[in-house]
């Protein structure tokens, strides 16, 4: 009998690299994420073994898997250290929280929303990285263990941070497709302002809208040098990629 974390990845596989079923298929993955537990994949023992270490980076890395189609892995997250705001070009996530309670701040992009479709989910936007993105605040909330899964698609909640505000957080994370510098699918890194940042954004900006308060730009920054990770070992159930007919 194959185990939960095994049945996931081969979900997420279906899910991913076909486009018959997607919502079906992706309804499905969500549910499975909601009934994954720290104890599934001995996350305990790895949390043991990285927190302790005095001089080890803010944030810990666990791979589990990678293909052409989607990333899967671990975040480990030092109590008052996070995942600086970034996003997530052209592509999908889920996000469960497995130990701890997360804060997560999420942004959507104006210019996007109003003119997505999944269709544009393989191709992202090229953008100017001086030009700041105007976005609005679309939630701060608190996430623990026992919570759902959270998502993000290449239109919404597409620009996040992840902050460790009561305690270590760990969390598994998917992104279809993977992060590909090649593909114009880099991770950036943002500062936000309430501030206009131009005279030419200045122009474009509609005067008296309801979500004023919630109207924020996002500044590219270079990677944070506070940001760095650490590999920390996967400790679960072994995962045998010829069994889940996946091998690429």
């Amino acid at each position: 009998m194959s185990t939960l974390i095994h049945q996931i990845i081969k979900q997420a596989y279906k899910t991913f690299s076909k486009s018959d079923h997607y919502p079906s298929n992706y309804r499905k993955l969500n549910v499975m994420l909601n009934e994954l537990r720290a104890k599934d994949i001995a996350l305990e023992q790895a949390l043991k073994t990285f927190l302790p270490q005095r001089f080890a980076a803010p944030v810990g890395y666990m791979a589990i898997h990678q293909c052409q189609h989607f990333n899967m892995c671990i975040f480990i997250v030092r109590e008052k250290c996070s995942i600086p705001l970034h996003d997530h070009p052209g592509m999908i996530g889920l996000i469960k929280v497995l130990h701890g309670m997360a804060k997560i701040t999420s942004y959507d992009s104006i210019q996007t929303r109003s003119d997505c479709a999944r269709t544009s989910l393989m191709q992202p936007a090229r953008r100017d990285r001086s030009e700041p993105i105007k976005c609005l605040l679309t939630g701060q909330h608190i996430v623990k263990d026992i919570d759902s899964t959270q998502t993000l698609q290449h239109d919404k909640n597409n620009y996040h941070t992840i902050e460790a505000v009561s305690g270590p957080i760990a969390f598994i994370d998917i992104l279809a497709p993977p992060y590909d510098a090649h593909k114009d699918r880099d991770c950036h890194y943002y500062i936000p302002t309430k501030s206009i940042p131009s005279s030419k954004q200045a122009a474009e900006q509609t005067a008296g809208t309801e979500n004023d308060d919630k109207i924020y730009y996002l500044q590219r920054i270079p990677p944070p040098s506070s940001f760095y990770c650490d590999s920390v070992e996967y400790q679960g159930p072994p995962i045998a990629v010829e069994d889940l007919s996946i091998g690429d």
